[in-house]
């Protein structure tokens, strides 16, 4: 998933980086810096209609875009094109309290490895029942890259699941799943 973003001026510029990674953006840019909420929601508007640019991705469509990551560069060109459309697109909008910007967004480093290519299965017992051991290496928005002990086996583990329910750490194991890559 890459995203292009208009972004209110923050108090707090921590809190504008990890809002992206909270959404689960792989990669993404500022291309405005508004006033204030409105003028943003005006903005993404005007972008989602002129150029066809979603504002939600859909938690399948991130689950399956991280399962079979795309390379960096790849994304990040595609990123760039969208981000240039979006740029001259706003530039033409016709309001006030807000200025097109080029801004790079760099995502949390505990994503780094969720954001790398690599051979990976989804974490297919339900979360919502049972007990589940696994180790986390890598965290974007609700997903998260982990390993079962005693194997190699990368897992993406779709954490919105577990919203709502009581999670309870300690010395916990998951039943390998049964997992095999495509044969073509």
């Amino acid at each position: 998933p890459h995203r292009r973003t208009i972004r209110r001026r923050a108090r707090n510029p921590l809190h504008q980086r990890l809002r992206l990674a909270e959404q689960g953006a792989v990669v993404a840019q500022y291309v405005a810096l508004a006033e204030d909420g409105r003028v943003v929601r005006l903005l993404e508007d005007a972008v989602s209609s002129g150029i066809s640019l979603p504002q939600q991705v859909r938690a399948a469509t991130k689950a399956s875009a991280l399962l079979h990551p795309l390379p960096l560069a790849e994304l990040q060109a595609r990123n760039d094109q969208w981000a240039a459309a979006a740029r001259e697109l706003v530039a033409a909008v016709n309001l006030e309290k807000f200025t097109v910007v080029t801004e790079a967004w760099e995502p949390p480093s505990l994503a780094r490895a969720l954001r790398s290519p690599g051979s990976r299965h989804a974490y297919s017992l339900p979360l919502t029942e049972g007990d589940h051991g696994f180790r986390i290496g890598s965290i974007l928005g609700g997903f998260a890259l982990a390993r079962l002990d005693g194997t190699d086996a990368e897992l993406v583990v779709n954490l919105n699941e577990l919203k709502g329910h009581m999670i309870n750490f300690g010395d916990y194991s998951s039943e390998v799943p049964t997992v095999q890559d495509a044969l073509f």
